[in-house]
């Protein structure tokens, strides 16, 4: 990555992104960043769009119980041409929607899935009542 940050090239080395989730024992593939497209498997919490200015005082978007329901299928967007995900186009490229499924596959036979250690509910006090919703320090 050094060259491209460096301003070496203009090319970016990486071709693809693994998307996952954690909870404290697991982790998760769910999506993929491929080239010019982007599959999002099973429910995607914080689904939705966002103004210019966001957070302000006018949103009351509670983005937790804002799911896309993606299912095993999967959602399929074209980044590039589609950068805010409006249009899913999984049914009109099945070819691509499987290459994607694929290289999902293959990716999870080398995931490495660390114990993360117990959650603490003291963190999500905080953010919630605390920082208004931002993560910020917990302890004492």
């Amino acid at each position: 990555m050094w060259p491209l940050i460096s301003g070496q090239t203009t090319t970016s080395p990486r071709t693809e992104i693994p998307l996952g989730t954690s909870t404290a024992d697991v982790t998760e593939i769910n999506g993929l960043i491929y080239g010019d497209y982007k599959l999002l498997l099973g429910p995607n919490p914080q689904a939705g769009w966002t103004g210019p200015q966001y957070p302000n005082a006018t949103t009351n978007w509670l983005s937790g119980q804002t799911i896309a329901h993606c299912g095993t299928g999967g959602c399929l967007y074209n980044i590039k041409e589609d950068p805010t995900e409006h249009n899913d186009i999984a049914q009109q490229n099945p070819a691509i929607l499987e290459k994607l499924h694929q290289r999902i596959a293959q990716i999870k036979t080398t995931l490495f899935s660390p114990n993360r250690g117990r959650v603490d509910p003291a963190a999500c006090e905080a953010a919630r009542v605390r920082y208004n919703g931002y993560w910020g320090p917990w302890l004492n």
